[in-house]
């Protein structure tokens, strides 16, 4: 292995008044990395002793001006390695790097990454790193092109402790697991002007990376981890950020729902939703009732005024997500449900024998003769077809689910009418403060909840006495 210098040429451009004049580059570079003699042209010294002051085929080079003292980033690509030195303009000749990325020291050169054996590192070894950027914030971003894989390091000369870490990687579920980028050769990085990553790729192709944006389902908080769990057309949904979440100022909306709220919007498959709410680090939309009904959609969140995606997440749709609203905003027991006399149900306050129920929801699916997105209906808009539900062990006969369909007053919400059953009626249920209730529409049934942690689900059941429940007298 030998020498290779990467040269920085200093120069000062001047611009005289009328017209910009290129300036007379030295030849001679003023400062150089990874040789300690400088000339013209490319000449090798001695081999590569693996110092901390050389280099082997490196590949890129970054800045970081965010430090009072600036920071350059080398690739060392064939050491499967970054070097890192302080404020560059300052160094003289041979000067040892501050820092080293993706080895233990100075003195190592071995690939690392996942499916590497000691004393390779797994999280934070590379193989032939041959992209660097620094975003706006001081993170290194690293192109492990050898494990098709990019490396967040958090401001680097900032770690202390013998080894950098990263804290986030691209193309692997976790730093040790193997995975891959979907890219065919990557050979670069470059951030854009919102730090979004952009990748080019020896497959005549160029790769954009945004924040993650995962959802949960507004009334059941259910994110898609279980089967049956998908979002729908006109379903309330919660979008968030992966990882550092959003930063909003917070906004609310009256019908009709704008499809821009604090500067933000959320483009389903292309379509703007709906916004109910913006909150300090969530954004609450309802889906648009021409989104599809099957396959995975792109849902992004963006500043209009400036292009900027904030976040991005591919989820699949499905052709109904019942959800019932709960007392408790848990999506769990007691549900929002009104009574006959237009109070709300509970176990304090029960619906009667043969009397009127009015259940709260969202997730139908998609309507025909829907008003625009956003719009209450002002008329009832029944669904295509009726949800089965069964409460108990009784299962309400069709002629006693009066009305399911948009709610006239409140745009997107689902709103049934059920006439309660009588004593006697075969399976009726007992009187009780949480009898169960379930729903389902297209075979999907609601009783899918979510958890504190979004892209965790669960099973509503009687067992773990989460089931949904209304009290009857």
């Amino acid at each position: 292995m030998t020498f290779t210098r990467i040269l920085l040429a200093l120069s000062l451009v001047c611009l005289p008044i009328g017209a910009q004049v290129s300036p007379t580059i030295n030849p001679l570079p003023s400062r150089a990395f990874g040789q300690t003699k400088m000339t013209l042209g490319l000449q090798t010294q001695t081999p590569n002793l693996l110092e901390g002051n050389e280099l082997s085929g490196p590949t890129a080079i970054a800045f970081d001006t965010t430090s009072a003292t600036p920071v350059v980033y080398v690739a060392d690509t064939a050491n499967h390695r970054v070097l890192a030195w302080k404020n560059p303009g300052s160094l003289t000749r041979g000067n040892p790097a501050d820092r080293v990325i993706g080895q233990r020291d100075f003195f190592s050169a071995y690939p690392g990454g996942p499916g590497t054996a000691p004393p390779a590192l797994v999280s934070s070894g590379m193989v032939f790193p041959n992209g660097l950027a620094v975003d706006s914030n001081g993170n290194l971003y690293v192109m492990d092109a050898g494990n098709n894989r990019i490396l967040r390091f958090p401001r680097p000369m900032e770690q202390q402790g013998e080894l950098v870490n990263p804290d986030m990687v691209i193309g692997q579920k976790t730093p040790g697991a193997t995975a891959t980028l979907g890219s065919a050769g990557p050979i670069g990085i470059a951030l854009d002007a919102f730090d979004n990553i952009i990748a080019a790729e020896a497959a005549n192709r160029m790769t954009f990376y945004y924040a993650r944006a995962i959802y949960q389902h507004a009334a059941t908080y259910a994110s898609g981890s279980l089967l049956g769990s998908t979002l729908t057309p006109n379903m309330y949904t919660i979008l968030y950020r992966l990882g550092k979440g959003f930063d909003f100022t917070p906004a609310s909306a009256v019908p009709p729902c704008p499809k821009t709220l604090a500067g933000l919007e959320v483009l389903v498959n292309g379509t703007p939703a709906p916004i109910t709410s913006v909150l300090a680090n969530a954004i609450y939309f309802l889906v648009p009732n021409n989104a599809p009904t099957a396959g995975d959609v792109e849902y992004l969140v963006r500043r209009p005024a400036t292009g900027e995606i904030i976040a991005a997440g591919n989820f699949t749709m499905g052709t109904a997500a019942p959800g019932f609203f709960t007392a408790n905003q848990q999506g769990t027991q007691q549900i929002a449900a009104t009574n006959e006399d237009g109070t709300p149900n509970s176990a304090s306050n029960r619906i009667g024998q043969d009397q009127l129920l009015t259940l709260w929801m969202t997730g139908f699916g998609r309507l025909d003769n829907a008003p625009p997105d956003g719009e209450a209906a002002g008329r009832a808009v029944p669904t295509d077809v009726n949800p089965v539900i069964t409460i108990g062990a009784y299962r309400v006969p069709p002629e006693k689910i009066l009305y399911s369909g948009l709610s006239p007053e409140f745009p997107g919400l689902w709103q049934i009418n059920i006439r309660m059953p009588k004593n006697g009626e075969p399976f009726a249920p007992l009187p009780g403060p949480k009898v169960p209730i379930l729903v389902q529409m297209r075979d999907v049934p609601s009783n899918i909840g979510g958890t504190a942690n979004p892209g965790v689900d669960r099973q509503l059941t009687v067992p773990n006495d989460l089931i949904t429940t209304v009290a009857l007298k």
